[in-house]
């Protein structure tokens, strides 16, 4: 490409939506190295983008979702603080304040994912409190998301990953309280399972 070339910008969003969607890919199948390398570069390709078309949600949208992608992939690998400062960039992207409207499904959806990631990043450096917090507010919002969905694949995925972040949470409170306050978190996920 040639330096400001007007199709620039446009191909690095293509450019980030394809590395997002490479790591995405290779986390799937456990090439965890380069599936943090591909979240990296999409970020680095979507981020001027967001910042400079802060009207255009699609884009607002994916750079979120590549930093997701990289906090989560962070926090796996065990790099707490490059997780919690990834995650740390989700929401400024989709506050709906400054688009000046309601946000959608997907982007709730993402926010209370990331609160999650965000959960389970305090809990691994031992800040069981603030774990707590974050997955019980990330819960709450993705209760609100199961509700108000009609039957479908991401409603599907939405109640699972509230399933997921109920067991989560059942843990903590089991590490820190006792396995007794734990059987309503852990009664909570089944439920959810079943349906």
């Amino acid at each position: 490409k040639q330096p400001g070339h007007s199709d620039a910008p446009r191909r690095e969003i293509l450019l980030g939506r394809v590395c997002r969607s490479l790591g995405t890919l290779k986390a799937e199948e456990g090439h965890r190295g380069e599936a943090l390398e591909l979240f990296k570069q999409a970020v680095a390709a979507l981020e001027p983008s967001a910042g400079s078309e802060a009207k255009d949600r699609g884009v607002r949208l994916e750079c979120a979702g590549a930093w997701y992608g990289r906090g989560r992939r962070a926090r796996r690998d065990g790099k707490i603080a490059d997780a919690v400062n990834a995650l740390a960039k989700v929401p400024p992207l989709l506050d709906s304040k400054s688009n000046g409207t309601e946000p959608t499904a997907q982007e709730r959806f993402l926010l209370a994912r990331s609160r999650i990631e965000q959960g389970l990043a305090q809990r691994d450096s031992g800040a069981a409190e603030q774990a707590m917090k974050s997955l019980f507010d990330a819960m709450e919002e993705m209760v609100k998301l199961v509700e108000t969905q009609k039957p479908s694949p991401q409603r599907e995925e939405m109640a699972l990953t509230l399933a997921e972040a109920y067991t989560e949470f059942g843990d903590i409170v089991a590490g820190k309280l006792g396995g007794n306050d734990a059987k309503e978190s852990h009664g909570e996920a089944t439920t959810i399972l079943m349906e």
